[in-house]
């Protein structure tokens, strides 16, 4: 048997302002809650961001030094003379050793001005210049010298080394 109780109006709305009330603290709840959601996304945003920025700033690296060698050897193929071939080139720590050979002396004497007047390169530093005994003369040589991916000064020395060349061949 079931027994029916009359629910009274008074019990209506007292139901009725409990779930009110239960969807006010969920509304305050998700209010208080939102700042907090909103930081911490413009955090994982910002981390992210600047993670990107730490991966776009390795790979523009990583190219630059890969042209650095590039830029070196197309550099010191300008500079190299008929003539005057390298036999051995090593790159460390913003010097560069070279070692070579030369079918004259004026010959490798040119490649050195033109290191010399390089915009990319010190001046250099001979360490020997000797000849080497056999059925052809040919001299053997090595240097060294700084360099930079930048060039020295390059208005004023390209002018420089344009205006020089003219007279020294004509002495």
């Amino acid at each position: 048997m079931a027994v029916l109780v009359p629910v009274s109006h008074d019990d209506q709305r007292v139901g009725a302002r409990q779930s009110v009330v239960a969807r006010r603290r969920e509304r305050d709840s998700a209010v208080e809650t939102a700042p907090r959601l909103i930081h911490r996304h413009r955090v994982v945003r910002h981390d992210r961001r600047a993670s990107l920025q730490k991966r776009i700033d390795l790979i523009n690296k990583l190219k630059q030094n890969q042209k650095g060698p590039v830029r070196i050897m197309d550099q010191i193929s300008r500079d190299l003379p008929d003539l005057v071939w390298l036999d051995n080139m090593e790159i460390t720590s913003g010097r560069i050793s070279l070692s070579g050979r030369g079918l004259n002396p004026n010959a490798i004497a040119v490649f050195i001005e033109n290191v010399k007047n390089d915009p990319y390169f010190e001046e250099p530093q001979v360490g020997r210049l000797t000849q080497v005994p056999g059925p052809q003369i040919v001299y053997v040589f090595d240097m060294n010298f700084g360099f930079s991916y930048q060039p020295k000064n390059a208005g004023g020395t390209a002018g420089a080394a344009t205006s020089t060349a003219p007279a020294t061949a004509t002495q």
